[in-house]
């Protein structure tokens, strides 16, 4: 467990990571933006919207898209999902290789 997590510390998607965090740290502004648009779009797939599906879709697709202008939010999006990518990969390779009875899926 602890080579694993180590190996995960020291990739390069997730240095990608620390670093575009830690512009975002320079500017507490963007952050409080980008974790608004993070925080509704989590709600929202959750959750779902009383307002409609399509409607509050293309509403958050337009703000992220304004969001992702800016090139510092732009770069950490895209680190983020690498990481999330990465992590979601090493949770399916784990998976298929250990034996957990899992026949519903």
């Amino acid at each position: 467990k602890d080579a694993l997590i180590e190996e995960l510390k020291t990739c390069s998607v997730y240095q990608t990571f620390l670093e575009k965090s830690a512009e975002l740290d320079k500017d507490p502004e963007k952050w409080k933006l980008v974790n608004e648009i993070r925080r509704e779009n989590y709600e929202f797939y959750k959750f779902g919207s009383p307002d409609g599906y399509d409607q509050r879709m293309e509403e958050l697709s337009t703000r992220m898209e304004s969001l992702r202008a800016d090139q510092i939010i732009d770069e950490f999006f895209a680190a983020e999902l690498a990481l999330c990518r990465l992590v979601q990969n090493l949770v399916l390779e784990l998976m298929e290789n250990i034996e957990f009875n899992v026949d519903i899926l």
